[in-house]
């Protein structure tokens, strides 16, 4: 039998949110998730190289 597919060094990436304590986790409406992303979009083009906020806290690791 012949190996007709092979894969090699392949690994999944996995975000993790980390929420505030005392701040729970609050579903948004999709005008709310727009207007939210235009204004991190407008943030960091006037701001590229400031420090992210604590509240959009993330890690990511691969497996």
């Amino acid at each position: 039998m012949t190996t007709v597919i092979r894969a090699e060094n392949l690994g999944k990436k996995y975000l993790i949110r980390h929420e505030q304590q005392g701040q729970r986790f609050r579903y948004n409406s999709l005008s709310e998730s727009l207007a939210n992303s235009g204004k991190a979009f407008c943030k960091r083009l006037l701001h590229p190289f400031s420090a992210k906020s604590t509240m959009d806290a993330k890690e990511e690791f691969w497996l």
